[in-house]
């Protein structure tokens, strides 16, 4: 290709001579119209050389594979002297489904961010969706409802509303804190066998806690309750009278008192009335109970004779927020 420039470059300069030339009537015109000629078949081959480098660096290109996205490679299914093609490669250790005896070349997952899909049951979906609707950049948001309230959810029990709502996934045995997400998007259909909505949270993983297929558990926080009242859910009984629990009076006397009870979270029940803060509620032998029974308050899974229970304090645990609901999720 430089060689043929090289020609047109001369060429142009001999064809301005000539032009020169024949201004001033000293060559024929003939021989300006065969230099033109040469110039033009000189441009043509410039430009098919051209064209042919642009074809061998775009033939050079396709011997190096670039991965589309960023992420994980997992184990290499070919080896060296495996013959590539455009659906994979020909001989590869993992056979892949199907006629073609054609695998991939490598697998990428992608895992920074990643995103965790979980269930939540359709009797929870009115205030986590309710809140969804309100979080400026989610696929969902700005959604209006035609006729009816304007919004979704718990009316009044938002007063984060337009935040992101916070999500953890904690390991298969509910021990380990693996990562922290946002809740990004919801199904838009309830699953009919199942009775839940799957929704999708997105996680950083910076630490690559979390792989593709893994089984995490999802805690998913919707709000706040400042300054509730809670007692441990054993101390919580349902009968005849409704729900109640029984108090620890003077002299260690036990009064069942009705109650009204708000959300659940692992162990805790949140009293909404019935207990003031401070008061000892009775959380072990419920039922070998009556209105005005002595007890002694001992330690749990301490063997003791006689009427004895297991006390604890009704209190405040410091405004912690309550997660409306948890579930396993891939």
């Amino acid at each position: 290709m430089e060689q043929t420039a090289a020609q047109l470059a001369g060429a142009q300069r001999d064809l301005t001579r000539y032009e020169t030339l024949l201004e001033q009537d000293s060559i024929a015109e003939q021989q300006v119209s065969d230099q033109r000629a040469t110039v033009a078949q000189l441009k043509a081959t410039l430009d098919a050389n051209k064209a042919a480098l642009d074809n061998a660096e775009l033939q050079l290109g396709w011997t190096r594979i670039t991965a589309p996205v960023a992420g994980l490679v997992g184990l290499r299914p070919v080896d060296a002297g495996n013959m590539v093609t455009t659906s994979g490669a020909v001989g590869g250790s993992t056979p892949s489904s199907g006629s073609s005896t054609s695998t991939p070349i490598a697998t990428i997952a992608q895992v920074q961010p990643v995103d965790v899909t979980f269930a939540l049951p359709q009797q929870q979906i009115g205030d986590v969706v309710g809140q969804l609707l309100r979080t400026p950049g989610s696929p969902q948001a700005g959604f209006a409802p035609q006729g009816g309230p304007k919004t979704l959810g718990r009316p009044g029990g938002f007063p984060d509303a337009g935040k992101q709502l916070d999500v953890q996934a904690w390991d298969a045995r509910n021990a380990k804190l693996l990562a922290s997400g946002k809740l990004v998007a919801a199904d838009n259909q309830i699953n009919a066998s199942t009775g839940t909505l799957n929704l999708r949270a997105e996680f950083d993983n910076k630490d690559l806690a979390l792989f593709p297929n893994q089984f995490v558990n999802v805690r998913l926080l919707v709000r706040t309750i400042p300054d509730a009242v809670v007692v441990p859910t054993t101390a919580v009984a349902v009968g005849a009278p409704g729900t109640y629990v029984y108090v620890i009076g003077a002299g260690d006397k036990v009064a069942m008192r009705k109650v009204v009870t708000g959300a659940v979270y692992e162990n805790l029940t949140q009293i909404i009335s019935g207990v003031r803060p401070g008061e000892r509620v009775v959380t072990d032998g419920l039922d070998r109970l009556r209105d005005g029974s002595k007890v002694r308050v001992v330690q749990a899974r301490q063997a003791m004779p006689g009427p004895a229970a297991s006390g604890a304090h009704a209190g405040r645990p410091g405004g912690k927020a309550k997660p409306a609901a948890a579930g396993g999720a891939h």
